[in-house]
């Protein structure tokens, strides 16, 4: 919408030769009064050319070259509104005088929201085929945005934001909140006032949920420092924090080294109710640019984030990268999505959802209301993202509309907004997502690993594997301090959990997330025993069909477990036990319940394991652990056992 200085000033020297109707006639007063005007602005002089401008229009009403120049200086100080009404006057003394003159004002309808008069500028503009080729391919551009708001208005999306309130919110700007996968807690960017000065930062704050309602919000100890920290991400289990941080912290978090960028990301892990300090991602993540916004998988594997990439004449481009955690623990070489979600113009303020296939973005540059909208992606089986949706009106206005996050349920989304009603600046309000735009539906596990005996926490490794396809969905750990634990649990699958710790016998079990039986979050405290003679286990994810003896394929990963701690514990010796219900004879039920010991001791042989060190036995329905009367209780018996000797 700005005109440079240099053109304005070229344009209004050969304007009235140039324009295609005839010229007004100007009286030799005005042309000097207004050559003292073009004189001042030439020389940066603004107050003075708007003192000479003034007068010109007031000999001469109907002068356009004075209207535009009036209208540039409007615009430089930017009194938008004034200049808008400035430009209204060019087009209606001279509809033809300065052609550019009718893009210009589509774009100021445009960004106020008013489609329908943008449509009448740029369509007006489109009938000077003459025109910079680049400028109808802009006005062209500008009308299909038109087109697509106007019925994206008549068609509204189900919208009702509600504020989170004065816990969350200040007269201050609050904005790029995150949550973990419970719920239950959000951590968000405060633009705070520095002490004893007139600058503002960013600092974090954090807050918690209790009895459904969020606590007063504080500011997260550890990582805040005197410079800025913004746009953080938290890992849905709680136990890591990625975020922004800009040159004048470097010395505090790179180890006394600049970073590597004008922003770089940087990590901070939970240790209790502590932060580590934080530590730059390296030269994968980060480059001379700037990077920002990123946005953490709930596995902690794969990280999105926005960089600003430099074009032509200094100029940024964002776009979204991507980076995934190897092996050997390093991240790889950040890589940009690719065209179907990144564009030559802005792409920012990224989310992964915890069901990991499922992106929020904003874009300008995707079909949308104006500003700078709100659009989702999905990947598809083979890992392709589909065709950016926009998430339609009036979640997305002629606005800017930034900092989306969504729950694992996938039911509610928060972001921020500077509407009417607020506390001040940018407040935080939550809304709930329509179905069509809700990304697949995650819950949680929560729980705490402990020794069984002293009651100790204990820091152990999770596992969570789909049985259907044995892949490993999740992986994390256990807090080093609490023992606490969060893992996302993909809904639609059917699981084994398995958890372990140096030192200590693993613990198995097995449960089914699908459609009816996971609507509540499952609540799993997990009791690890040393390993010592005596202790046993039910290995829970061993499964036989009826009457069968051979473990089934979905078995694979228990015994794989086994062999792992036989592998990892060469002194140790076990012993497999088969045990049955009570239906049937109690002949064919030993003789079933040990070959289904054996059957698991041949698969283990299979892996390398010494015979010497598995003993096995059956003792049918011998030793039932529940009541046998009820289907329940006999499924329970129905099981093997691992005890170590």
């Amino acid at each position: 919408m700005k005109i440079s200085r240099l053109y304005l000033i070229l344009f209004l020297l050969v304007a009235v030769q140039a324009c295609s109707q005839p010229a007004k006639l100007i009286d030799k007063k005005t042309e000097k009064l207004f050559e003292k005007a073009k004189t001042a602005y030439q020389q940066r002089n603004d107050e003075e050319a708007m003192t000479w401008v003034v007068k010109t229009i007031q000999r001469s009403p109907d002068y356009p070259d004075a209207h535009m120049l009036k209208f540039q200086l409007h615009q430089d100080s930017k009194q938008f509104d004034e200049a808008k009404l400035e430009l209204e006057k060019v087009i209606k003394i001279s509809p033809n005088f300065f052609p550019n003159a009718h893009l210009f004002l589509g774009r100021i309808y445009l960004s106020e929201g008013n489609y329908q008069k943008s449509i009448e500028r740029l369509e007006y503009f489109r009938k000077y085929r003459d025109a910079d080729s680049k400028l109808l391919n802009e006005a062209s551009s500008h009308l299909a945005t038109c087109y697509f708001a106007t019925e994206a208005i008549k068609h509204p999306v189900p919208f009702d934001p509600i504020s989170l309130g004065s816990a969350i919110n200040s007269s201050n700007s609050e904005y790029f909140p995150t949550l973990t996968a419970n719920d239950q807690t959000m951590l968000f960017t405060r633009r705070v006032k520095v002490e004893n000065s007139s600058l503002e930062q960013e600092d974090f704050y954090i807050s918690v949920k209790e009895n459904d309602q969020w606590q007063m919000a504080k500011a997260l100890k550890y990582i805040n420092t005197s410079g800025n920290e913004g746009a953080p991400s938290i890992a849905p289990n709680g136990e890591l924090i990625v975020f922004t941080a800009c040159e004048n912290v470097y010395g505090e978090y790179g180890g006394g080294k600049k970073g590597l960028g004008s922003c770089d990301l940087f990590y901070s892990f939970r240790v209790g109710n502590q932060w580590s300090k934080p530590r730059n991602m390296g030269p994968n993540i980060n480059s001379r640019n700037w990077e920002t916004q990123p946005s953490i998988s709930a596995d902690g594997r794969t990280l999105y984030f926005v960089r600003a990439n430099k074009k032509k004449r200094g100029i940024n481009n964002l776009d979204i990268y991507t980076s995934i955690l190897n092996k050997e623990g390093e991240w790889t070489l950040a890589t940009k999505l690719s065209e179907v979600v990144n564009t030559p113009r802005d792409e920012s303020s990224v989310l992964i959802h915890p069901d990991g296939r499922t992106l929020y973005f904003t874009s300008d540059g995707h079909l949308g209301m104006g500003g700078e909208d709100i659009f989702v992606s999905r990947k598809d089986e083979n890992g392709k993202w589909g065709m950016p949706v926009n998430l339609g009106y009036p979640i997305n206005t002629h606005n800017n509309e930034n900092s989306l996050v969504v729950t694992a349920s996938g039911e509610i989304a928060y972001f921020s907004s500077d509407r009417k009603g607020g506390l001040g600046g940018l407040d935080l309000y939550q809304f709930e997502l329509y179905p069509e735009i809700r990304p697949t539906r995650v819950n949680y596990m929560q729980g705490f690993v402990f020794d069984e005996v002293s009651k100790k926490p204990i820091q152990a490794f999770f596992e969570l594997i789909d049985i259907k396809t044995g892949k490993t969905v999740v992986e994390s750990y256990s807090n080093t301090v609490d023992g606490n634990f969060l893992v996302t649990v993909p809904t639609d699958r059917d699981y084994a959990l398995n958890v372990s710790a140096p030192d200590y016998l693993f613990y198995s079990a097995n449960f089914t997330a699908k459609e009816g039986s996971a609507a509540k979050p499952f609540l799993v405290d997990v009791p690890l025993s040393k390993l010592s003679s005596g202790v046993s286990i039910v290995l829970e994810n061993i499964f036989f069909d009826t009457d069968q003896y051979e473990p089934k394929s979905e078995s694979d990963i228990e015994i794989k477990k086994i062999h792992s701690l036989l592998n990892n514990n060469p002194t140790l010796r076990i012993e497999l036990s088969g045990h049955t219900d009570n239906v049937g004879s109690e002949a064919h039920n030993k003789e079933l319940s040990l070959k289904r010991a054996q059957s698991v001791m041949n698969s283990l042989l299979e892996y390398g394991i010494d015979k010497s060190r598995i003993e096995v036995k059956g003792f049918g329905s011998e030793k039932p652990i529940t009541d046998n009367s009820a289907e329940s209780g006999r499924a329970k018996n129905r099981r093997t056992e691992m005890k170590i000797l």
